[in-house]
């Protein structure tokens, strides 16, 4: 799912760990706390102990739950095992660091604002110890090193500041300094501060996604944190695609290889996968913002740094990329336009997506082709360029010229920086649509 999404459900997850946590420490007393945290008995030692793990695993659990429903997944009890058992053992290492961490620099008694300052960095310092191993644990659950690591950030900087404010909040709110409402206060922008920022971590450090473009829940951005993903209908999929009979269970295989992305289809349905409208067998090399065709799904390939993958990427893959396939006259009159006869593949020219979303790719103009947003009525779909009206351009050729003809598009279309209707292209030129830069070569 989108920001928005991640940065709503994880803080959710944190507070209804927090009041689960709250209804058994100090409701039901199932685990009562006790009011001191310096010179405890070893039995208080304990339930301080088991209070704590209680809430990281409630934490992790609930986390993951998130998670599972963010990825697009559904019946989360076939991986509850493994979240319990992943989210109680992280938790209860990450209570022995904070711990340790905690007791030399908390003071029982606070007469100064020195000692103030040291039992806030103290309670800090022990919660960015929990809050980092439980954000681990969603990486042990899901056998992801990417989500391991990321979860882990989010994890110590919101357990850090999620531990500040559990110490200020008595000192702000005097009357709450004890008791079950102040815990409460605690726990809840503890596991709120967790989850925001395990959220904001994984948003803004994830390297790969694939976008749905047009499907069930279209909009849903799938995060790749895995080096082989499959795509399909099964609920065990790293890329669930339901309500499609035409997908596979297991229908095609995303792969990093040697610092590149590779999809292959897996032979598993007979409509097979297409990439940019031409179907693809083994090892297709994938670029930033190919449109990948998976029965009536259609995705865009996302990258987080699109130079760099783009220079690792062989020429030579780069040069044998397959475009979208011109699209027949009976193809044409039922997405409703006209498409003129097709040329022979003469043309001198290429265009070179230097910009934008689709950076990188190449148009080889071989006849009467289309770009705009929607992969529905256009040859060359760029579905990430929000900025693209929806059939943007036209470039055909009439009478051994190469035209470039806008089509009524919002935003204009801009040749060598001068907008036009309709012009000649030459090699040499730049087109610019939308987020999206061309260049005839």
């Amino acid at each position: 799912m989108n920001l928005a999404s991640r940065l709503t459900l994880l803080p959710i997850a944190g507070l209804v760990a927090a009041f689960i946590t709250v209804l058994i420490t100090d409701v039901f007393r199932i685990i009562p706390i006790p009011e001191i945290t310096v010179g405890l008995t070893p039995e208080q030692a304990r339930q301080h102990v088991l209070a704590t793990v209680a809430f990281g695993t409630l934490l992790g659990v609930l986390l993951a739950a998130a998670q599972h429903m963010l990825s697009g997944r559904r019946q989360f009890y076939r991986i509850l095992p493994l979240a319990i058992g992943a989210g109680a053992f992280c938790a209860f290492l990450g209570v022995q660091f904070g711990m340790s961490l905690m007791a030399p620099l908390y003071a029982a008694t606070v007469r100064n604002p020195a000692q103030f300052l040291g039992n806030v960095i103290a309670r800090g310092l022990a919660w960015m110890m929990i809050g980092g191993f439980i954000g681990l644990g969603d990486g042990f659950r899901t056998r992801s090193v990417q989500t391991g690591r990321n979860g882990a950030i989010g994890g110590l900087l919101g357990g850090f500041l999620g531990g500040l404010l559990f110490e200020c909040v008595p000192y702000l709110l005097p009357t709450l300094k004890v008791g079950a409402v102040s815990r409460m206060i605690g726990f809840a922008t503890t596991g709120a501060s967790i989850g925001l920022f395990i959220g904001l971590v994984q948003q803004f450090l994830q390297e790969a996604w694939l976008r749905l473009e047009l499907g069930r829940n279209e909009g849903r951005d799938f995060v790749v944190d895995q080096d082989s993903m499959t795509l399909g209908r099964s609920e065990l999929d790293g890329i669930p695609l339901y309500g499609d009979p035409q997908i596979a269970k297991s229908h095609a295989l995303l792969q990093k290889v040697n610092g590149t992305w590779m999809l292959s289809d897996r032979g598993q349905s007979p409509v097979g996968t297409l990439v940019n409208g031409t179907r693809i067998g083994t090892s297709h090399v994938l670029r930033p913002g190919d449109r990948i065709t998976v029965g009536t799904a259609n995705l865009t390939f996302q990258l987080r740094n699109v130079t760099a993958y783009t220079q690792r990427v062989p020429a030579e893959a780069a040069r044998t990329a397959p475009a979208a396939s011109p699209i027949t006259q009976s193809q044409a009159t039922q997405q409703g336009f006209t498409a003129a006869p097709m040329q022979a593949a003469t043309n001198p020219i290429t265009l070179r997506i230097t910009g934008g979303p689709a950076a990188g790719q190449l148009i080889p103009l071989n006849g009467d082709i289309t770009i705009g947003r929607d992969p529905a009525s256009t040859d060359f779909p760029i579905a990430a360029d929000d900025k693209l009206s929806r059939r943007h351009i036209r470039i055909y050729s009439p009478a051994g010229k190469i035209l470039v003809e806008d089509c009524g598009s919002t935003n204009g279309t801009f040749i060598n920086g001068q907008r036009i209707h309709q012009q000649e292209l030459v090699s040499g030129d730049t087109i610019h649509i939308g987020a999206t830069t061309l260049r005839a070569e």
